[in-house]
């Protein structure tokens, strides 16, 4: 999300959002805190109620003149001359106070209401112009927490300011808002502050007037009733306006009742703790928001809805039966949570189907829906009022109405929430990385052909997209009476050898009818994790599909799982790292052989992008010693062998001593045998962020030198055990390593102490991976160069070959893809 806030005019934008929720909120707050103190029972739910009213009212009388000024001018000016006249207001608003007119100041709720009314529309419709659809989601939610924020800012900060300056025993509502009158400067700053940032915006923001000739002057009713005939012209838009008008109409009885409950129930008066309550509502919504943002990254989650309709109707089934203000506490904000859930999926919807020409008198439209069902469920709870239904009554009332939202939500909604919940239990356990999920902006049919590696290949498939898929699976699979009705429920195609056109042909039906379908053209499950051939089976029902194309895909790093056909001394016990990539669209009749290249080249591409986010080597390798902990990480012919833990703890403090004796080189020659103690030379020189140069002692003195002198060397790291021999055996590096400084692993050693190795076995058994690479491996970025690897010579002088991070991390992966160590 803070990527959004280097957009010219975000920042701008997000305070006045803010200030403005908060002085709207902030009269209405001490209106209704001076109803609490001055009235009982049925009048004060049918007074706060009224309060509510004053402030939809005026979004139901402007809805068509705010959409016609939103679609006609440029929408950042009319924010700023909305902003100016809220000044206005607030000052009148201040005189009621000081005067103690209650009705004057009452009524004047209904002007400051007119004004975000009028720049309502213009106001959410700058989000899609700042931001665009890429953002949209991310966006919505900043706004919808910030609008949060500022009614948890305003519920309780003018609630403590209005018990500090509440005198006890005040009955009277006029003497009450009297005393309350150093709380209208507060909303006059706040408006000052807002029409700033309204200047600034329409600097920075390139919000242009619509054009389009068919816009007209006409705020008739038929009109009305027109527009909001318009919003029905996609089931989408409209199904969504009516469940955010539920929901706040919902929202709005609640925010009415609740005082009078726990005045009735609890004998609860204080503002503070009133509103403190409401406030988790808030809070609630905000991370409910953040969850869907965080898992809408490359779709809106449609998912959330049922299952945010689902929580709010059982929250508000709790609320009555509870006595405990903590427990009270905690189902409001549950409530909330779920309620982020229902909102800001339903509000991006909106934006997103909703082509920019239209956008403001959709938004208009949409606060026209929600303001008339708030209004409306503020009537009828006036009218229960009246009749004498108490506020646990009208708590039980809109639950049921809740619950009866969610059936409904469900029925639409039942494969999107399946998926949303497959998507967090995989989620739990694996990190799935997604690309090219652009290619399917298109609504048409689509074959998706791709490897086949697992029983789970389909579940990570449909992770990766929105649109619900179909797959091809085999019938004996199919007909098991515990998979059965699941995949009947999703449209599974089974297929056979047997009965194999029948299932071609219900494969080209789905295609014709606009449906995603998957199938392995390998016909089985990898029996080696490389691609085998691509059987043409497809290409019979693609020939005759209508306006479909082929997708390729690629799946990464599910070989080695439990669900593969791989040996189990190759599974690893867990996988954390999957990579689902999806290729351009290709015609409807391409062939088995282009399907599998193209495949192929995905693969590429799917191992490029894991290289270049891989950590660098010496980070990898504490993850994976961790992990090792007190089995066997090493050993040689030499008897030695070592656990994890001792490994590190040898690599680190051989990192200690050789960070003295380096100095400024980066290029450090190694002349180490393969053995225990060579790995740690060459793994302590890497935490270090330098180069290893591992010299070929039997190419010759001449290439050893060229080779030295090539690299730049100054430093070479040996053992003097490993020379003696070398010399035993006719190999003597003298002349090649004259004017080089040696350092002698021996020697090393010996500078080491008991309490250094105590100390650093301690530090990394017990202390974590993250803390250990931060504290012991100096980051370098993985183009770095790791390694230089020298040609023997035997062609002439040695050449050198540079081996970034990436490129040693990028092979020991694939190395392991097929054959794990483990």
């Amino acid at each position: 999300m803070k990527n959004l806030f280097s957009i010219g005019g975000f920042t701008a934008y997000i305070f006045i959002v803010f200030l403005n929720s908060m002085t709207d909120l902030g009269h209405k707050i001490i209106l209704q805190n001076t109803i609490l103190k001055a009235y009982e029972g049925s009048e004060l739910i049918i007074l706060t109620a009224i309060v509510n009213a004053l402030i939809l009212l005026p979004f139901i009388l402007l809805f068509l003149p705010a959409g016609y000024l939103s679609d006609k001018y440029p929408k950042a000016k009319i924010v700023q001359y909305a902003s100016l006249l809220a000044v206005g207001i607030t000052s009148l608003i201040l005189l009621a106070y000081v005067m103690g007119w209650f009705w004057v100041a009452f009524a004047l709720t209904f002007l400051l209401a007119a004004q975000s009314a009028i720049y309502g529309p213009a106001k959410y419709g700058l989000i899609k112009e700042m931001v665009g659809k890429k953002r949209l989601t991310a966006a919505n939610s900043m706004v919808q927490s910030v609008t949060i924020v500022a009614i948890l800012a305003g519920g309780i900060v003018y609630s403590i300011f209005f018990e500090a300056l509440y005198v006890e025993g005040l009955k009277d509502s006029g003497e009450i808002l009297q005393h309350s009158y150093p709380l209208g400067f507060a909303l006059i700053i706040a408006s000052v502050v807002e029409f700033l940032f309204a200047m600034g915006l329409t600097k920075r923001v390139n919000s242009q007037k619509c054009s389009f000739k068919h816009l007209k002057k006409d705020f008739s009713l038929r009109e009305l009733s027109s527009q909001v005939k318009s919003l029905t012209h996609s089931s989408e838009v409209w199904l969504s306006i009516i469940g955010l008008s539920l929901f706040w109409g919902i929202a709005q009885l609640v925010g009415a009742v609740f005082g009078a409950h726990l005045k009735s129930t609890l004998g609860i008066e204080n503002t503070v703790v009133i509103n403190g309550l409401l406030a988790l509502i808030g809070v609630g919504i905000i991370v409910g928001a953040w969850l869907v943002s965080r898992m809408s990254k490359r779709f809106v989650e449609l998912g959330f809805i049922a299952l945010g309709a689902f929580g709010v109707g059982v929250s508000l089934l709790l609320i009555p039966m509870l006595e405990s203000l903590v427990a009270i506490g905690f189902t409001l904000f549950l409530y909330g949570l779920f309620a982020g859930f229902f909102i800001v999926p339903l509000n991006t919807l909106i934006q997103l189907v909703t082509p920019k020409q239209r956008m403001g008198k959709v938004l208009a439209g949409n606060n026209f829906m929600q303001y008339l069902f708030m209004f409306g469920f503020l009537v009828v709870t006036t009218l229960f009022a009246y009749l004498g239904l108490d506020s646990t009554s009208l708590f039980y009332v809109v639950a049921t109405i809740a619950l009866v939202g969610f059936l409904f939500t469900l029925k639409h909604l039942v494969h999107e929430m399946i998926q949303l919940l497959l998507r967090f239990a995989f989620g739990l356990f694996y990190h799935v990385d997604v690309a090219g999920v652009e290619n399917f902006k298109r609504q048409k049919g689509v074959l998706l052909l791709g490897n086949h590696l697992s029983f789970l290949d389909w579940a990570f498939i449909q992770i990766a997209i929105s649109r619900p898929i179909r797959f091809v699976i085999d019938r004996h699979f199919y007909n098991l009476w515990y998979f059965k009705p699941f995949l009947k429920f999703f449209g599974a195609i089974p297929i056979s050898s047997r009965g194999g056109k029948h299932a071609l042909k219900s494969v080209e039906e789905a295609l014709n009818n606009g449906d995603v379908v998957v199938l392995f053209p390998e016909g089985t499950l990898s029996r080696n994790g490389q691609f085998s051939k691509f059987q043409k089976g497809f290409e019979i029902p693609a020939a005759n599909a209508q306006d479909a194309v082929i997708i390729p895909f690629y799946l990464r790093g599910l070989w080695e799982g439990k669900f593969s056909h791989a040996e189990d001394k190759i599974k690893a016990k867990s996988l954390k790292d999957i990579a689902v990539d999806f290729g351009k669209p290709m015609p409807i009749t391409s062939s088995a052989v282009e399907v599998k290249e193209a495949v192929m080249k995905l693969s590429t591409h799917s191992w490029c992008r894991y290289i270049e986010r891989a950590k660098s080597i010496p980070k990898t390798w504490i993850e994976e010693a961790k992990k090792v902990g007190s089995k066997l990480s090493i050993a040689d012919s030499t008897g030695v062998e070592l656990s994890g833990y001792k490994f590190m703890t040898a690599v680190l403090l051989m990192r200690k001593k050789f960070k003295t004796l380096f100095g400024d080189e980066q290029n450090i020659g190694l002349i180490v045998p393969t053995s225990a103690g060579g790995s740690i030379a060459n793994m302590a020189t890497l935490t270090l962020g330098r180069t290893i140069v591992n010299l070929n002692y039997s190419s010759g003195t001449a290439s050893l030198k060229h080779a030295i002198e090539l690299a730049e060397i100054k430093q070479v790291v040996t053992s003097i055990q490993f020379i003696t021999k070398l010399k035993a055996k006719g190999f003597n590096l003298e002349e090649a390593l004259e004017g080089v400084e040696l350092i002698y692993l021996e020697e090393v050693k010996k500078t080491i102490s008991k309490f250094e190795q105590l100390s650093t076995f301690a530090q990394a058994k017990f202390l974590p991976s993250f803390l250990l690479s931060w504290l012991c491996v100096k980051s370098v970025p993985t183009t770095h160069t790791a390694a230089i690897l020298f040609s023997s010579g035997s062609e002439g002088t040695p050449k050198g070959i540079e081996l970034s991070h990436q490129n040693i991390v990028g092979n020991i992966k694939q190395f392991i893809n097929v054959i794990n160590p483990n």
